[in-house]
């Protein structure tokens, strides 16, 4: 199991990772989400994970000090 400290990392991780082996058919469906990560450096947090949930298990955490 892989932890990241943001949805940004995870995302980066899937990009790298398991997006190339990923069938022709389904990297279409991500291939703009791709490019809005990549490229424009903006892209929703509901978007990434509603991708990543078709992928793994996502449990958030936020810790903060008085």
């Amino acid at each position: 199991m892989k932890k990241f400290d943001t949805l940004e990392e995870a995302f980066h991780h899937f990009l790298e990772n398991v997006y190339p082996k990923l069938p022709p058919a389904r990297k279409i469906k991500y291939k703009d989400a791709r490019y809005d990560f990549l490229k424009r450096k903006s892209i929703s947090h509901n978007k990434i994970e509603s991708i990543l949930e078709d992928y793994a298990t996502i449990r958030m955490e936020v810790t903060f000090e008085d």
